[in-house]
């Protein structure tokens, strides 16, 4: 093993779990073949096992990010000598880039292993046979404070490569579509990366004929295979011929040809040349596709095929031909709709109408809305259909959207329906009654008090102060003292003070401002909200904060500043106890009674609520508040963000 042993001495940023004055980090890298032999074919997978191991203070971590070369990865594989590999991906992320965010975790410095398994490649493509030498270096070693940590590099392995034999990569190909048809030992993932790394023509032609096998989360996978491959020219022609076939086309099939094409029509041109190219192409295998659809006369699954493939934006010059195709047999464009998914039927209501949009949908939302029933805690198909109906024949959905007020029929969401009625409505209260009391849940109770709190009169407050008297969930009472924030202000205000008994089994533990800001706010909440941020007790000025942060105005910037001066003068000398308050990040989240949230929920609403403009003057005095190191290091990151390079 290749260790890497480091002193880091006095003048090196405290962690954020207060690291000591010198602190000794002991990490290695070390790289092995699992497969147990270091010669393979050309074409052939080579699996590494990457572990990472060593001691250090709380200050170091792992990151356990995934080593996925169309992800965020924190390694570099270099291979010695040159002129005999290259990197498969390189024309891919040129003209796609790579993935965003990943979902990352940490490990600790604790001697216990972190490993992870990786193919060589993704990142390498041996191109003749000989003897290599492969290092890795990682930047997987990092620090909570932030501060700079080294690179790790591993010690060298050797490869040697062989010219591929013509009946080995038969045998692999063989493997490989046995494990795409669902034979055979492997997986459809395992399949799908041997032809993607094979390099032989009848394996670019498989990746044509498989193409969206293992559903969208293998869509880049497939893709790199078909942009790396040496026979493009056979593999556009092929997937042209699936385009003109007459048959549905898997979700990105279009647009990965119309990237195929632009790449092979233009190999040397700039991007910009080649996205023009892709979009005019994409444009033009679109509507081939459709066109050959409609010669085939498609069935109900062939045109619900046709709008899963609409989950994928296309450009706005080319969502005619869509229209058209659903125009040409309503009946059929209607039953292959409602057979959708839900979440696809929402989707495609919300953001690809003006795609599907025609006089064949409204029979097909009218459909779909009068056999939802859902779950008014989350939004779903029947919520944006009915917000299509109203954009259609607005008194239509005006007189569905007052009817599902009444009853909850269907299960809409709150929000769904106060979006689509705004203005109060006279004599909805008994209507309002029956619905409250026929409830048979905490959540259904909510959402029948969330449309008294906007369309009940004063006649209803009885009912609403009955239910305060009882143990409420935090929506319940959220909705009822949104209602007597309008109809009994004393009351409501009396409940939302810092100081009101919320011990009671059952009961929202602290006032829930959450809750009530998105749907009510005026001068007076947020007035109670700044005296909510002068409490001694961490998670009610924390709450005060995060509420301020989301929806308060210029004039909270006052009274946050304030308290955040409070707050440092009670807190000061106490950096490096509160320092170590906060967790190593295996432990869990902050207790929500440490004084160390406050300074970071007050710095989060000064920086983060958009309607708060800070100074330099400002974020220098931020800054100088900070008792802890980890605050110091958020201001500073913060402040380089908006004052630029």
């Amino acid at each position: 093993m290749t260790g890497l042993l480091l002193t880091l001495l006095i003048g090196v940023g405290p962690s954020l779990a207060a690291s000591p004055a010198s602190t000794t980090v002991d990490a290695a890298l070390t790289v092995r073949l699992p497969a147990r032999k270091s010669t393979f074919a050309m074409g052939e997978i080579i699996p590494l096992e990457l572990e990472f191991c060593g001691r250090a203070g709380p200050d170091y971590y792992f990151s356990t990010a995934t080593g996925d070369r169309l992800a965020l990865s924190r390694e570099r594989y270099e291979v010695t000598p040159a002129g005999g590999s290259d990197d498969p991906m390189a024309e891919l992320l040129s003209s796609v880039g790579i993935a965003g965010s990943v979902l990352s975790g940490w490990h600790p410095l604790d001697g216990s292993p972190l490993i992870l398994r990786v193919h060589l490649n993704q990142w390498v493509r041996f191109t003749k046979p000989g003897s290599y030498r492969l290092v890795v270096q990682s930047t997987r070693l990092e620090r909570y404070s932030r501060e700079p940590a080294p690179t790790l590099t591993s010690g060298p392995v050797t490869l040697d490569i062989e010219t591929a034999k013509p009946e080995w990569a038969a045998a692999e190909m063989a493997r490989a579509v046995a494990a795409l048809d669902g034979r055979g030992p492997l997986t459809p993932r395992e399949g799908a990366a041997i032809l993607q790394h094979l390099g032989t023509k009848e394996a670019a032609l498989a990746l044509v004929s498989h193409y969206g096998t293992g559903g969208r989360e293998r869509h880049l996978e497939w893709l790199a295979g078909l942009v790396a491959s040496s026979y493009r020219a056979e593999i556009v022609k092929a997937m042209e011929a699936r385009v003109d076939a007459g048959r549905p086309l898997p979700p990105g099939f279009v647009r990965d040809l119309a990237l195929l094409r632009s790449l092979l029509d233009s190999p040397k041109g700039s991007y910009a040349e080649r996205f023009e190219r892709q979009k005019a192409a994409e444009c033009d295998y679109t509507r081939r596709s459709i066109e050959g659809l409609v010669r085939m006369k498609p069935s109900v699954a062939d045109l619900s095929a046709a709008l899963v493939v609409l989950e994928d934006p296309p450009d706005a010059a080319c969502e005619s031909s869509f229209t058209s195709l659903l125009e040409a047999d309503p009946a059929a464009s209607r039953d292959a709709f409602l057979a959708l998914p839900a979440a696809t039927q929402a989707l495609l209501h919300e953001h690809r109408w003006t795609a599907i949009g025609g006089p064949w949908a409204q029979p097909a939302v009218e459909a779909l809305y009068e056999s939802w029933r859902g779950d008014s805690r989350f939004p779903g198909a029947g919520d944006a259909a009915l917000r299509r109906l109203a954009g259609l024949t607005p008194s239509r959905g005006r007189a569905l959207a007052l009817e599902e007020i009444r009853t909850g029929a269907h299960g809409l969401a709150p929000d769904t329906l106060l979006s689509l009625v705004e203005d109060p409505i006279a004599g909805l209260d008994d209507a309002l009654r029956v619905r409250y009391r026929a409830a048979r849940s905490d959540d259904a109770r909510a959402a029948a008090l969330w449309l008294i709190a906007r369309y009940g009169s004063s006649g209803l407050a009885p009912l609403v102060r009955a239910e305060l008297e009882r143990p409420s969930p935090c929506d319940a009472e959220a909705a009822a003292l949104a209602y007597l924030l309008k109809h009994d202000p004393r009351t409501a205000f009396e409940r939302l003070q810092p100081g009101f008994d919320r011990r009671r089994p059952g009961m929202c533990v602290v006032p829930p401002w959450g809750q009530i800001a998105p749907r009510y706010w005026d001068d007076r909440v947020e007035d109670a909200l700044i005296d909510q941020l002068g409490d001694r007790e961490p998670r009610l000025v924390v709450d005060a904060a995060q509420t301020l942060q989301s929806h308060g105005s210029a004039r909270s910037k006052v009274a946050l500043l304030e308290r955040f001066a409070r707050w440092a003068e009670e807190c000061r000398g106490r950096g490096e106890e509160l320092d170590a308050s906060w967790p190593s990040r295996s432990q869990g989240p902050f207790s929500p009674d440490s004084p160390a949230i406050v300074e970071n929920a007050l710095v989060n609403a000064l920086f983060e609520n958009p309607r708060i403009a800070l100074t330099a003057a400002d974020m220098d005095r931020i800054r100088g508040l900070c008792v802890t190191s980890s605050c110091r290091h958020d201001v500073d990151a913060r402040a380089r963000s908006r004052r630029g390079p």
